[in-house]
């Protein structure tokens, strides 16, 4: 099977954000632009490759896009004693390549859409202002307080 195409391919490396990898996989190639490739990617596994998991890591995800998958798996074919084949390398249970034909219409939709900073300030604000409820007049968090609502936030979402 000739896996080389002239079609843009986007590789995801795990930056094991806050201290983790998200997939099982040590590299994953979508056979698509970069833009396309994150809806791809966030509408396959349920989650955007460029969030922060853990500040001080920064993105779950390095992405970057290729002209096709030779020249995406090129460096990492060559490591060991001889380098591998896109299609020996491709086999690898650590790869997953996931072609432009098996992709599907409703995957190729609905790309994250990025917060504005006006938008996370607003969040923010809203964020400061919620715990506020939690601080007594000693301005000390009152933690059975907050302890309920986290009771009653997780039994909302349940329902």
């Amino acid at each position: 099977m000739n896996t080389i195409t002239n079609t843009p391919v986007t590789l995801f490396c795990p930056q094991h954000s806050g201290g983790v990898s998200k997939e099982t996989y040590e590299n994953i190639y979508i056979e698509a632009s970069e833009e396309e490739a994150i809806a791809i990617f966030h509408n396959r596994f349920g989650h955007d490759p460029q969030r922060v998991s853990c500040t001080c890591c920064g993105e779950d995800y390095a992405v970057y896009e290729y002209e096709n998958i030779e020249e995406a798996s090129s460096f990492r074919r060559q490591q060991g004693a001889r380098e591998k084949t896109v299609e020996e390398y491709l086999a690898s249970p650590s790869v997953l390549f996931i072609r432009a034909a098996d992709v599907t219409p409703d995957e190729r939709l609905g790309a994250p859409e990025e917060t504005t900073y006006e938008e996370l300030v607003a969040v923010l604000s809203r964020a400061e202002s919620a715990l506020n409820w939690f601080v007594n007049d000693e301005g000390e968090c009152d933690i059975e307080a907050l302890d309920e609502a986290r009771t009653a936030l997780s039994n909302a979402r349940r329902v």
